[in-house]
């Protein structure tokens, strides 16, 4: 898959006969914060644990969200907050295990 753009200089996934390819986003509204961890080498990325209505805790990944570029989520999100989400639903492949990861793209503090 390569890298593609459409309008304004804004890169999308393409592929190799370069049509666009945009992975489905999904919401959810109302999800309560049970574990926050910045993660990476400089601590940049965010996991952040949620829940909703059950006791079934789902892992977050959010890319960036903790580089002062914007809200600094490391800072703003506390345990208990309840936040919005919009995801997509990636593979996360890591040492040799594989899980579903939800990869968010934009979230609100509710």
């Amino acid at each position: 898959m390569g890298i593609g753009s459409i309008g304004s200089g804004v890169a999308v996934p393409a592929d190799r006969d370069h049509n666009a390819v945009m992975s489905p986003k999904f919401a959810k509204i109302g999800l309560t914060v049970v574990g926050l961890e910045p993660v990476g080498k400089t601590k940049t990325h965010l996991r952040i644990m949620v829940r909703h209505n059950t006791d079934k805790v789902r892992k977050t990944i959010g890319w960036g969200l903790c580089n002062g570029n914007g809200t600094n989520w490391c800072r703003e999100l506390n345990l208990g907050d309840k936040i919005d989400l919009v995801f997509e639903v990636d593979v996360n492949e890591w040492n040799g295990n594989r899980e579903l990861q939800l990869t968010i793209v934009d979230l609100k503090k509710v």
